[in-house]
């Protein structure tokens, strides 16, 4: 079975499949059709089609995205909600002289926790980078002291943690990257042991997480260093994908409460940031087949569909005094036959990157296998002469080692809003042949 076979059949398959998962309205299923049928297309260039579905997928996946975000928001609420439920029995259990100390500290926790929904609720409704630090941050300094405070995130592939941001007493510091097999970082043993860590001393307790460490000041301020350490592990359904961090100058700093709501604001963090990564690689998707919807692959000029709409364009505008050059690479079958079509494509590149340097336009189009056209407006016929001149003479100029970089030159201008495009196209294109003619006698 040939490789186009083969391709059809699996179109003929997946698009069998769409139609099950519609009628069953099985969502995850036609997420995964649609992925598939993008891939499909893209690789046999139908990027149309591509785009198409990869919008659909692009849909779906936000919309179980956002299904999946409620879900985890109201796991996290039911948690908080227990954990209130146990402090209100806890302080109705201490309402006595002795323990007021206790009661007014479970009080203040029954009050953060009230305050991380909202905050949770801020933080998964951003898919900014930036915002969502802001979020975090102001947060956190709103509710507890905080020393030193970093967001790192982590590329299991790479096994590399970088801080994207850090900061000392509110000042940020040098960005750090730390390979995730250094033992002498508390964020390498925070995620290759997969626990958070709360050091309350860190004088007291480091020989049991760095027992080879000499702890010195993690920012510019040497003369102080930081005692009181929390680690939080962002976990999403990708896995880790990084951590938070707060520090105290003071040891004993932090209680349990804090620790247990930078450990919920976590959760959040964690959901944000998958979501903001998700979006960006969708993003970088979707410019990808947009690029490949409007422009040809090799040569990286617009292909005939923009050539098409383009026109329309100027069409729909009534455009006059533009201009339009077709040209027909000269020996390219010969190139293809004797040489391989490798040769053959640098030979195209070659000629789009000269049509683009001495058009001084945008508006480069491939819209055949050999055949280029430029679009010049405000065009008069000596503009046009002297463009194709020097086209000729960059092509002259080029040295390949089998035949002479060449292509057959022919123009026409819009003056009149009674001439058609299509006129102007087909003079251009016989004006082309002519000079093609000429060239092989």
């Amino acid at each position: 079975m040939s490789n186009m076979d083969l391709i059809s059949k699996s179109e003929e398959q997946l698009l069998k499949s769409l139609e099950l998962a519609f009628q069953s309205n099985d969502l995850s299923s036609l997420k995964e059709c649609h992925d598939h049928l993008a891939r499909l297309y893209e690789k046999n260039g139908n990027y149309e089609n591509a785009f198409e579905h990869f919008k659909a997928y692009d849909t779906l996946s936000h919309q179980l995205s956002t299904e999946k975000e409620r879900d985890e928001i109201k796991r996290i609420q039911a948690r908080f909600d227990e954990e209130s439920k146990r402090n209100e029995a806890e302080i109705d259990k201490l309402r006595n002289v002795e323990l007021k100390n206790k009661t007014t500290e479970l009080e203040k926790t029954l009050k953060n926790l009230a305050l991380i929904g909202q905050i949770g609720q801020r933080l998964t409704s951003s898919t900014d980078m930036d915002e969502i630090f802001d979020i975090l941050r102001n947060s956190i300094y709103a509710l507890m002291t905080v020393d030193v405070f970093g967001l790192a995130l982590y590329s299991a592939e790479d096994e590399k943690i970088l801080y994207k941001y850090f900061e000392e007493k509110g000042d940020p510091m040098p960005l750090l990257e730390i390979d995730i097999h250094d033992r002498m970082s508390l964020a390498s043993y925070c995620i290759l042991e997969e626990q958070d860590l709360f050091i309350r001393s860190f004088d007291d307790e480091y020989q049991k997480y760095l027992p080879h460490y000499e702890y010195v000041s993690i920012g510019e301020n040497h003369d102080e260093t930081t005692h009181c350490i929390v680690y939080c592990r962002l976990i999403s359904e990708e896995g880790c994908i990084g951590l938070i961090t707060l520090q105290s100058y003071k040891p004993y700093d932090y209680s349990i409460n804090d620790f247990e709501i930078i450990k919920a604001l976590a959760s959040y963090v964690a959901i944000a940031i998958s979501n903001a990564q998700k979006k960006n690689i969708i993003l970088e998707k979707a410019k990808q087949l947009e690029f490949l919807s409007y422009n040809d692959s090799l040569t990286e000029v617009y292909n005939r569909r923009f050539f098409n709409e383009t026109v329309e364009k100027f069409r729909v505008t009534n455009t006059t005094n533009l201009g339009l050059i077709i040209g027909d690479m000269n020996h390219l079958k010969h190139i293809n036959d004797n040489y391989g079509h490798g040769t053959g494509d640098r030979y195209l590149v070659e000629v789009a990157t000269i049509l683009k340097r001495c058009s001084d336009t945008e508006l480069v189009f491939r819209i055949g296998g050999d055949e280029f056209a430029i679009i010049i407006e405000e065009a008069n016929v000596q503009k046009l002469q002297q463009i194709m001149d020097l086209i000729r003479h960059e092509c002259d100029r080029y040295r390949f080692e089998y035949v002479p970089l060449s292509i057959a030159l022919g123009y026409d201008i819009r003056i009149s809003e009674h001439t058609t495009f299509s006129d102007v196209f087909a003079t251009a294109e016989s004006n082309m042949y002519k000079e093609k003619g000429r060239y092989h006698k």
